[in-house]
């Protein structure tokens, strides 16, 4: 059993640790740390006791956690490696520990003294808490090594570093970008690998078959998509009129709105912090004359993100700050909820009162929507789903096909199967020579 690269709140009353840590489960790296490297990496205090682990847990949850987890019922999962048989209390320190699982929906994991064995030498506190915790969650004390050395701080690494905002056509700043919040999901699970199971990963794949069971090659398959009571073909003679060429890594700036406007309860992580890239001393010169001003203004900039060639544009806010560490100019970008334009998106001024459809209206609603919907197997295509231009030209294509409203010139794929006399003849001449040459 490993534990999955995913972070828990680590609670410990041997002597190894600090209480509490967040730490991030890596099993990919092997042995990452020993005991006695664990103790240069956090800071050991020796104030911890050894029967005040239960006190640790319930009032580690500061004030705005717990407001938090009440309110979205968000699960905690906990880890406590705890020799239980220094535990002291009475029960009611149980009762309740065991309240503040229900309240802020603890999920708990225990490592203890020889957990699995029946001659377990844990105190009276310990046998009660084994009680209000699923056994499947609780593992022996020598078994917590095992695992607990998968555990490693999360490292802010530098990504995407090398990009330049542009200002305009000929206008950009270079930057140099970092990571300033690692998102983490707090979560813990441990995975049950059965000795007869097999390591081998599998692949799905797909085969296309005819009316007799025969196998299709891919080569003679074309794309189609239904409209209505039409199927609507799209293949390589459509492939140069819906394609678009996708940006490469860029920053460019839509416009500057001023910061007020801006609801930072739309913005959301990964958080960036860009420091201009220096190495061009006029450029630098420039991108630092525009944070300024953008701060003696009191505006932010909202831009296109685009990552790699193969990501599709966020839309993000970039706020124009002082380095605290370097006194130096820098923008903080963060990504809008607002994945999709609002353009076109009508909202309604006030309530109207609506009778209730009956079963039948909302079935025939149902069926007639059914029909004009353009499906597909693949939820790229789906119009949820269509936020990615390369997309949303390929569906505009289909429309167009499917209502008769083809904008493009068709003559050159008819000059390809109606070819002239002429041509016809030269190519079975090219043909007899080859096959007479290769004895085909």
């Amino acid at each position: 059993m490993i534990p999955s690269k995913e972070s828990v709140k680590l609670f410990c009353n041997i002597p190894i640790f600090e209480y509490p840590l967040t730490l991030n489960a890596d099993n990919s790296c092997g042995d990452f740390f020993k005991i006695d490297k664990i103790i240069g990496k956090f800071i050991y205090s020796e104030d911890i006791e050894y029967d005040n682990i239960i006190d640790i847990v319930v009032s580690s949850f500061s004030e705005e956690e717990k407001s938090t987890k009440l309110r979205k019922k968000v699960n905690t999962n906990v880890l406590i490696i705890s020799d239980l048989s220094s535990l002291s209390g009475s029960s009611d320190k149980v009762r309740e520990f065991e309240k503040c699982l229900t309240k802020f929906s603890l999920n708990v994991y225990i490592f203890g003294a020889e957990l699995n064995n029946q001659s377990c030498n844990a105190s009276q506190l310990g046998t009660y808490l084994l009680q209000i915790i699923p056994q499947e969650r609780c593992f022996s004390l020598d078994r917590s090594n095992d695992l607990v050395k998968y555990f490693m701080a999360p490292v802010v690494r530098a990504i995407n570093s090398k990009i330049n905002f542009e200002i305009d056509r000929d206008c950009f700043i270079p930057l140099q970008g970092y990571v300033n919040h690692v998102r983490i999901s707090d979560k813990f699970s441990i995975k049950k690998i059965i000795e007869q199971e097999s390591s081998k990963l599998l692949k799905k794949g797909y085969m296309y078959k005819n009316d007799e069971g025969e196998k299709i090659e891919f080569d003679y398959v074309i794309d189609a998509h239904r409209y209505g009571n039409q199927l609507i073909p799209f293949n390589f003679f459509d492939q140069p009129f819906h394609s678009i060429e996708l940006d490469e890594k860029s920053l460019k700036l839509l416009q500057f709105a001023p910061r007020n406007d801006i609801d930072i309860c739309y913005l959301e992580p990964p958080i960036y912090h860009y420091f201009i890239d220096k190495s061009d001393y006029d450029l630098g010169k420039r991108g630092e004359e525009l944070i300024k001003g953008m701060i003696e203004r009191d505006v932010v900039a909202i831009g296109s993100r685009t990552l790699s060639k193969n990501s599709k544009p966020k839309l993000v806010v970039i706020f124009p700050a002082i380095s605290k560490s370097t006194s130096e100019p820098i923008l903080i970008t963060f990504i809008s909820v607002f994945k999709e334009s609002l353009k076109f998106s009508k909202f309604p001024l006030g309530e109207k009162v609506i009778e209730s459809l009956t079963t039948r209206e909302v079935a025939l609603m149902d069926s007639y929507v059914d029909m004009m919907t353009l499906e597909s197997h693949d939820n790229r295509y789906k119009p949820e789903n269509t936020v990615d231009p390369f997309y949303q030209n390929k569906l505009s294509i289909i429309l167009e096909k499917a209502t008769r409203e083809n904008i493009y010139d068709k003559s050159y794929i008819e000059n390809i199967l109606n070819l002239d006399s002429e041509k016809i003849e030269k190519c079975k001449n090219i043909e007899k020579k080859i096959s007479d040459h290769y004895n085909l």
